[in-house]
């Protein structure tokens, strides 16, 4: 585990760094994550390995903590390269938004991207595997969560 900056409920930073588990009510941490989306309108998802720690055998979408003096994009391309092995420029990346939750901020980004899942070389401590589906399966099988609604909104009514 690494450090995080810590930020306030306004999301700026206090300058002060902590692992997770030292976060105190009023201290804030930041996580990042990316919408992967093909010229089909499928979403790239992943299955976490069932070593992990977090969530195992859990689909997701790829992302993780913003680490000591990254930005949320630094960690957004890091955590591409991590976990998928996919090496990208950070103009490729489209900010969606932010969201805080209880003592933590959300940053999401999109990349629009054809790959071929293949080609990838999976973090196998963290991903299990990766695959293709329609938004429409995510939806009903998949998310429960309000993530999926902002990126659903932002790719429908502002994307396309």
């Amino acid at each position: 585990m690494d450090l995080q900056d810590v930020y306030n409920e306004q999301k700026q930073l206090t300058g002060i760094s902590k692992y997770r588990s030292e976060f105190t009510d009023n201290e804030y941490s930041m996580s990042t994550f990316i919408w992967i989306v093909n010229s089909n309108d499928e979403l790239l998802v992943q299955v976490r390995s069932s070593s992990d720690d977090n969530k195992p055998n859990t689909y997701g979408i790829t992302g993780g903590a913003v680490e000591k003096g990254e930005t949320s994009l630094e960690a957004s391309i890091r955590e591409l390269k991590e976990e998928l092995g996919l090496d990208i420029d950070k103009e490729q990346l489209i900010f969606i938004a932010s969201e805080r939750r209880q003592r933590k901020f959300f940053e999401y980004y999109m990349l629009k991207i054809d790959i071929d899942i293949n080609n990838l070389v999976l973090q196998k401590e963290e991903v299990e595997k990766v695959e293709w589906i329609t938004m429409e399966d995510y939806e009903k099988n998949i998310s429960n969560a309000l993530n999926f609604q902002l990126f659903k909104n932002f790719y429908l009514n502002i994307y396309k």
